[in-house]
């Protein structure tokens, strides 16, 4: 039984262990399907979602340092509860990924934008990796030097976002529903349109954790690896 200690003094005990890895949780309302990170069935080993308060797409989306305390609080309880090595449910977590890394105790893996440096090493040097995102406007310089995407890795980075389709551009309403079928076909669309623009992409990255229940589509069609935030936590959990 693992207890947790916060800062009043009160003491919780968790009847409960054997979770290696943690996920820190947005809180939003749309459909989790096989293959977003949240969606416990993808995996052969068990996962400790933990929500994060006071969080929502347009702090996480937006980097709010005013939450950087909550998600502190939550990689504790984490660490405290055992785990070996913490992710989150949404790649803008990304944000915070230095900052957390430096203040937690096990390894950090807040988004699969950190996946970025090991893809671009694997590639040949005339080729790109391109990053599917939910709005790529949110994904800042600083955001990606957090993520360790250095200025040279940024120069073979080339990006897309869904926000403007129209059914993946209802995730950020939080409206508790979508059409997953028409989903794919928007971003299979965008992965096409991505790659007809730069030919030279070797791969493609899903910083998105909406996306990657569509990853196996896009593969199918551009016939190139495409990596996810999904991926990243099965490779995480392998080293422990």
């Amino acid at each position: 039984m693992k207890e947790i200690y916060y800062d009043n003094g009160k003491v919780d005990s968790f009847p409960f262990c054997g979770y290696k890895i943690g996920v820190l949780v947005m809180k939003s309302w749309v459909p989790k399907p096989p293959g977003h990170i949240s969606n416990a069935s993808n995996y052969d080993f068990p996962i400790y979602y933990l929500p994060i308060e006071n969080t929502n797409t347009t702090n996480i989306h937006g980097g709010s340092s005013e939450i950087i305390p909550e998600i502190l609080n939550g990689v504790k309880t984490l660490e405290k509860m055992g785990c070996k090595a913490i992710s989150t449910s949404c790649g803008y977590f990304g944000h915070f990924q230095k900052e957390i890394a430096d203040k937690s105790e096990v390894p950090v893996y807040l988004s699969s934008i950190c996946l970025a440096p090991f893809i671009i090493s694997m590639m040949k040097e005339d080729q790109k990796l391109g990053i599917i995102c939910y709005n790529k406007e949110k994904i800042s310089n600083s955001m990606l030097e957090s993520c360790g995407v250095t200025d040279k890795y940024k120069k073979r980075c080339v990006f897309a976002d869904v926000i403007n389709e129209k059914e993946l551009g209802n995730i950020i309403k939080d409206q508790g529903f979508y059409n997953i079928d028409v989903a794919k076909e928007e971003v299979v669309k965008v992965a096409i349109e991505l790659f007809e623009n730069n030919s030279d992409i070797g791969a493609i990255l899903l910083e998105c954790t909406d996306l990657p229940p569509h990853a196996h589509a896009i593969q199918e069609k551009l016939k190139i690896p495409v990596f996810t935030s999904t991926d990243l936590l099965k490779f995480i959990y392998s080293l422990y």
